[in-house]
């Protein structure tokens, strides 16, 4: 594989609101040098296309590492993507690589983990199994930073939308956990009562032994009291003030009340829902409860004061096994310890943590970690762009050979080997999402074990080809066929995949024309 110079590396992560761009990797990694404001749109009167400034040089020396936002780019998108890159960019080598992962590796060197991206209108919870993104486990909900900004408008009516959004993106903007709650001014006395009484005292003796008139030492009296008035309120905590400003876009100071500790309740019960629906799909008991201890939470409202740690309370609160339901079940078979051990082992998750966030990256100190899939993007550029590399990029000359469709050979999409998964379900995601990304796979022969539905499928993986053949258990001769051949199999794989963690053998692919991949 020909080496690029770090120098050439083109990274690009689009987003809903802006888009982070880096032209050349430094020693150091450093934040996204542009980001611009993302702008799509059609001239309804041209449809012609512009080229801004012409490039006379050749763009063969660069490679292009373009993070995936989105799980709900298509495979068509994609493979659109890489025909422009190639035939109108005529770049010389191409990467795409999804978000989560990027963030994952921004982390360090994890092999389990589950990224929550909440972006403007929606948060993508992705996990990520041994360095692959689960794919039947992505849950995507419609609600993200714009939502808080809808309850903010419901709750502030007089403020318009930019005030809202800026008020939201300010230091008075936060999500108060019980104990500063409890603390705070409406849900407290005043803690400052005993100062402003002492300061109401006046020093009669001053007044006859001063030269001054007293009407003069009164007003001194007064400005000095307004002075520490003001020191005091400003030396609060912003939970424990009645009303705090921010500054709005145009410079005017508007003031806020409790409402800056409202907004993000529905947001962080959605999040923390679709969170344990996703982890739950994981089988590997052992996996999900390492997704549950390596949280990662990306987009700029994370930044949101007390938004992490509400969430890891709301998790706590809601779906971690407790100390009382564990003696509970644990006192119904204390006469079994082996099974009480057993149903230790299905109690997930035991608890949640955040990642957190690498202390060796200096430069991302000022930004915020935020954005670190852009960062992830970068340590993996310099990886699969490397001439020892041993895959991930997409040259130009294997693109003259395959077409766009060889994009599939990228091995941060694809793992070499076999597929394990755990039921019906996950089966047909895999079958769908896989069956045009595995070059070489002329056929697909492989044996169903699932609860109340064994049954063979036998399956083309060409583009667009639906599974060829379903015989179903109604047949007399193939269903005992399966059963019998289900239950040897299970006899057989179950002591051999134990050893390597796998606890549930309920669905078993076996690929018997998967040729040796490039």
């Amino acid at each position: 594989m020909p080496s690029f110079r770090e120098d050439n590396f083109l990274i690009v992560q689009p987003g809903s609101q802006n888009t982070l761009v880096r032209f050349g990797i430094e020693d150091v990694l450093s934040p996204p040098a542009y980001s611009i404001p993302t702008k799509v749109y059609k001239n309804a009167q041209d449809t012609a296309y512009y080229t801004i400034k012409p490039q006379d040089e050749s763009l063969a020396v660069i490679a292009f590492t373009l993070v995936q936002t989105s799980n709900r780019w298509s495979n068509e998108t994609i493979e659109m993507i890489t025909k422009y890159v190639f035939e109108t960019l005529q770049f010389g080598a191409f990467s795409i690589v999804p978000a989560s992962l990027c963030s994952m590796f921004s982390y360090g060197s994890l092999s389990n983990a589950c990224v929550v991206d909440i972006g403007y209108e929606k948060t993508e919870i992705t996990p990520i199994l041994d360095y692959q993104v689960y794919t039947p486990g992505i849950k995507i909900i419609d609600k993200g930073g714009n939502s808080i900004n809808d309850r903010l408008g419901k709750i502030l009516p007089d403020l318009t939308s930019d005030q809202v959004e800026m008020l939201k993106r300010s230091a008075i903007f936060e999500v108060l956990s019980e104990e500063d709650a409890k603390n705070s001014f409406f849900g407290a006395e005043q803690l400052v009562e005993k100062k402003e009484e002492d300061d109401g005292v006046l020093d009669v003796a001053a007044i006859v032994t001063s030269d001054k008139p007293t009407r003069e030492i009164l007003a001194e009296k007064e400005k000095e009291k307004r002075k520490s008035g003001k020191a005091a309120t400003e030396s609060k905590p912003n939970s424990e003030l009645e009303t705090n400003t921010f500054v709005d876009s145009e410079g005017n100071v508007v003031s806020v009340g409790k409402e800056r500790f409202q907004g993000c309740t529905d947001l962080i019960e959605s999040i923390g829902a679709a969170i344990h629906r996703t982890l739950s799909k994981i089988t590997d008991l052992k996996r999900a409860q390492e997704c549950y201890d390596n949280l990662i939470l990306v987009g700029q409202t994370s930044k949101i004061i007390g938004f992490k740690e509400a969430l890891v309370v709301h998790l706590y609160r809601n779906f971690v096994v407790g100390q009382g339901a564990m003696s509970a079940q644990s006192g119904a078979f204390r006469d079994t310890n082996n099974m009480i051990q057993d149903l230790n082992l299905i109690q997930v998750p035991k608890h949640v943590k955040l990642l957190s966030r690498p202390d060796y990256f200096a430069e991302w100190k000022k930004t915020g970690f935020e954005d670190c899939s852009f960062l992830g993007a970068q340590i993996l550029a310099k990886q699969v762009f490397n001439s020892h590399a041993v895959g991930g990029s997409f040259l130009r000359e294997d693109y003259m050979e395959k077409g766009p469709i060889g994009i599939w050979h990228n091995r941060l999409y694809l793992a070499k080997g076999s597929f394990l998964i755990s039921s019906s379900v996950d089966f047909w995601n895999l079958l769908i999402s896989r069956k045009a990304t595995v070059p070489g796979l002329n056929l697909f022969f492989c044996v169903l074990i699932s609860v109340g539905s064994p049954g063979w499928f036998l399956a083309s993986p060409e583009l667009n080809v639906e599974p060829a053949l379903t015989f179903g258990v109604s047949e007399l001769l193939d269903g005992v066929f399966l059963i019998l051949a289900g239950e040897f199999l299970k006899l057989v794989l179950e002591p051999i995949l134990g050893v390597f963690g796998v606890v549930d053998t309920g669905l078993c692919l076996f690929n018997l024309a998967i040729e040796t991949m490039p």
